[in-house]
Parts: C-alpha cells; structure tokens; sequence
C-alpha cells in the first residue's frame, strides 16, 4: 500500500510526499497499545474532557476508548466538575 501525505507549500501549492518518506521509521503498537496513545494524547491535548468527549471524538467503539482509558487513567487526574467526570 502507498500513501500519501501532504507536505510543503510551493510557490502557494500544495505539494505531496510519501509517507515513508516523512515518517522512515514508523512506531508499530499493538491494539491496546495503540488504544493507550491515542487516549493518552487526547486527554493531554484536550482535557479537561470527559469519557464521552474522548469516545466521540476518536470515533471508537467505548468498548475500545474504554480499554485505552484503563490503561492510562493511573496517569491521568480526575476530578469533577458539577457532577460530572
């Protein structure tokens, strides 16, 4: 499979790369792994945010955000605001 991604501007156009050109050595995780980061990176660009936000935004199962939010929530602060986690 080949994929691209976009790259530069030049001269005011876009212009267009391989990924495995940007990307050489490309990081492979595992699902729950995956799950993880992806959760991880959410909440720590997002947040404060909710498991429901995080759920609707990623476009996972809550099954799946579910797992990523258990094994990351030892690194995460919770709190409630009016009532609400």
């Amino acid at each position: 499979m080949v994929l691209f991604v976009v790259a530069r501007f030049v001269k005011k156009q876009h212009t267009y790369a391989l990924l495995s050109e940007r990307v050489p050595n490309p990081k492979t995780l595992h699902h729950e792994e995956a799950l993880a980061e992806l959760a991880y990176r959410f909440f720590g660009s997002h947040g404060p945010a909710t498991f429901e936000d995080f759920a609707w935004w990623s476009g996972l199962t809550k099954t799946d955000a579910r797992h990523g939010l258990e094994v990351i929530k030892n690194r995460l602060i919770r709190d409630s605001i009016n009532d609400t986690d």
